[in-house]
């Protein structure tokens, strides 16, 4: 079944067109997108009256809460010496003012937080979605019950809240991002969307990446097309097949959400998505890599494409991959900080403290972490044309939020809200910057934006 709720112009937003003169021809992956917008198909499934699936440019459908806001939930992670967030039907996250620092995920003693006395509650960053005293659980849908006495809607037992950072319906800025995440998740934010299941095959798995909702195999190898195919006939055959393997399907595999089959053989199915065959690459030398796209013809499969990068940026590639670049062929990163305490609230927005990125981009001083992170300035002509990419006015040295002619603002480019950087320390074609920060850069440090890593533990 296919379902698309739309907002405010939301679907346009996602069209992938244009691209090709942006993006150095190393990297065929936004340029190979169609001119019409692509929309990911959901599994239905029973949701409580008044919630909804949105559309979100970057996690593909999600869903949302009566004003269409999305919804997250913060499983329970491992830290070096606890745990931190939420445990089946056990809300934690409340109204409490957290001052100090837990000391769970670092080596440091507990202290008191930058800005301790202006930080926000949990609450109030991630207000939780209450349920009406007459709701009724609905499949999935589970009503838990708060500390305050205040009932909640849970999913999978997990209990939902909303994201300050979000704005409007399809925003999903917070929680956890999809560029450029570590497969090694142990200390990072486990706070992330909920979204039905994707409408795909038995065998077959979506994920989410810098590029777009990737298709996958269930282990996690990328799924490709072939230029010369139809939705009728496979021309890879013979010592193509050596390379290329097939995605078979069942002997009683039946057509689906822009999914069918042809037969390769006497009893033997390909699927085939949006009217091309798929198959896996022998060569790929990780999960969810990309290699295939080096070979002409060929192009991974995606259910739906991120909006593309502003015009003026480009990629560069490096011994690392492939990297989103300034106009310069810089390096663009992007900065990641969560706080060591029972709340785990980020630390890497203007709204939040800046005394973190201060700390580990210029040892306490202002000036100097101006000079060696600078933020991506934004041409004066400069417009975006997606939710994700955006323009703001940002203070260089303080890293707040700034207005047009105060001293020190910044017109910079932002993705999902948050300022971009480049590193003063390398030339262009250089990732010496990245993973640049403390605690197995998972808590406080800054990130080079990989198009296409070459180390799946990026």
């Amino acid at each position: 079944m296919r379902t698309v709720v739309k907002i405010g112009g939301l679907l346009t937003a996602v069209t992938c067109l244009g691209l090709v003169g942006a993006i150095a021809p190393t990297l065929s992956v936004w340029a190979a997108a169609p001119g019409k917008a692509l929309i990911e198909d959901f599994q239905a499934e029973p949701m409580p009256p008044g919630f909804q699936v949105v559309n979100t440019e970057t996690q593909g459908p999600v869903f949302g809460d009566p004003k269409g806001k999305s919804m997250y939930i913060w499983r329970s992670v491992p830290l070096r010496q606890g745990k931190v967030g939420e445990d089946p039907n056990k809300p934690s996250c409340n109204n409490e003012q957290i001052k100090m620092s837990d000391g769970q995920y670092s080596i440091y003693a507990p202290a008191l937080l930058p800005e301790a006395d202006k930080r926000p509650t949990c609450t109030q960053v991630w207000p939780p979605v209450l349920a009406a005293a007459d709701a009724k659980p609905v499949g999935k849908w589970t009503i838990v019950t708060r500390q305050d006495g205040a009932k909640q809607w849970a999913y999978d037992n997990y209990a939902l809240y909303t994201s300050n950072l979000d704005e409007r319906p399809g925003d999903v800025n917070g929680g956890k991002r999809a560029t450029p995440p570590r497969q090694v998740n142990v200390g990072e934010p486990a706070r992330e969307a909920i979204a039905p299941a994707p409408a795909v095959p038995p065998g077959i798995d979506v994920t989410v990446t810098a590029t777009g909702r990737l298709i996958t195999t269930d282990k996690g190898f990328t799924v490709y097309t072939y230029d010369k195919d139809s939705a009728a006939k496979s021309n890879c055959t013979g010592v193509c097949e050596e390379t290329w393997k097939p995605v078979i399907a069942g002997a009683f595999a039946q057509p689906q959400a822009g999914w069918t089959t042809i037969e390769r053989a006497p009893g033997v199915k390909q699927w085939v998505f949006r009217g091309k065959p798929l198959y896996t690459y022998q060569l790929d030398r990780e999960i969810r890599g990309l290699d295939g796209q080096d070979m002409p013809g060929w192009r991974a499969a995606y259910t739906q494409f991120s909006p593309p990068a502003p015009s003026e940026f480009t990629t560069r590639d490096t011994l690392a991959g492939t990297v989103l670049a300034d106009k310069n062929g810089k390096t663009i990163y992007i900065y990641w900080c969560y706080e060591d305490a029972l709340d785990q609230l980020a630390c890497d927005h203007p709204n939040a403290p800046q005394a973190y990125r201060i700390a580990i981009c210029g040892a306490g001083d202002a000036d100097r972490c101006a000079k060696t992170w600078p933020m991506v300035r934004a041409a004066d002509n400069a417009v975006s044309n997606s939710r994700v990419w955006g323009i703001a006015y940002v203070n260089a040295k303080t890293g707040k939020w700034a207005k047009q002619g105060e001293a020190d603002a910044a017109r910079v480019w932002t993705y999902r809200g948050r300022p971009l950087y480049t590193y003063a320390g390398e030339k262009p074609g250089e990732v010496l910057g990245d993973e640049f920060g403390e605690h197995d850069q998972n808590r406080n440090t800054f990130k080079a934006f990989y198009m296409q890593s070459l180390n799946s533990y990026r």
